[in-house]
């Protein structure tokens, strides 16, 4: 029976070997090396950290933060710049120059030609102008509010994935942790026979698999976490660097 559970976990540990195989040829390609040996060196896997910052920073951080949110933000200022050129559209095709004229004596002054805007105002252009500067700041709202419900859910996933992981170190281990050593000092005393010793030892092989599990839960809670505040390198402190400029319609 011994012999059994370490092969069945030599097969494991096998399988596993062969996933972070896989998982590293696919990240050449994200990286743009394809044809790379995927030999370089990980950094040690750190611990998730404690949530230090309310639910209502990591929003704010988001919202100033996720490139998205920037990109229809410059869209708006665009589209307003285009607008407030739209006003002056009156003067194309307008021309400067010099006139002179004799009257008596020769007079000489600057002239300037513009076209007298008869059939085409300009406000068609305005106006349509106008409806996809409106239906831009639609759209920012909408994206605002789903980047907000994406950090909340995030938040959230991550504190339950702390608090999880806290109840399994704290409790769950060490359970069974002492059930184990209880059931070892017994079958040295002679009190119980190997297969209940065998049990107790799965039962915290098994506590351990399930706290590895909730680490890395944690850890891509924490992930999601940053991706919905605009990346990796972004906090709640965070500042972005430029605001665009926007104007009412």
């Amino acid at each position: 029976m011994v012999q059994t559970h370490k092969l069945e976990l030599d097969v494991d540990l096998e399988d596993l070997n062969w996933q972070a195989t896989d998982e590293r040829l696919a990240l050449t390609r994200l990286i743009g090396q394809p044809s790379g040996a995927a030999e370089w060196k990980i950094a040690p896997w750190q611990p998730p950290p404690n949530l230090s910052h309310a639910e209502q920073a990591w929003l704010i951080a988001a919202v100033q933060n996720r490139p998205e949110l920037r990109a229809k933000e410059w869209e708006l200022a665009a589209l307003g710049a285009q607008r407030r050129g739209q006003n002056w559209s009156f003067l194309q095709g307008s021309d400067v120059g010099v006139h002179a004229e004799h009257d008596q004596t020769w007079a000489v002054g600057p002239t300037l030609t513009v076209p007298l805007p008869i059939f085409d105002t300009g406000s068609a252009t305005t106006d349509k102008l106008k409806a996809q500067e409106i239906g831009a700041r639609h759209e920012l709202t909408q994206m605002q509010r789903q980047v907000i419900e994406d950090v909340r859910r995030a938040y959230a996933g991550y504190r339950s994935a702390l608090s999880t992981l806290k109840l399994a170190d704290g409790q769950l281990l060490p359970l069974a942790q002492q059930r184990y050593e209880q059931a070892q000092s017994a079958y040295k005393a002679g009190e119980i026979d190997l297969l209940r010793l065998l049990a107790a030892e799965e039962d915290l092989q098994d506590a351990r698999k399930k706290l590895v599990e909730l680490h890395k839960r944690a850890s891509l809670a924490r992930i999601k976490l940053n991706r919905a505040a605009g990346g990796p390198g972004v906090s709640p402190t965070t500042q972005p660097t430029t605001q665009p400029h926007q104007d009412s319609p």
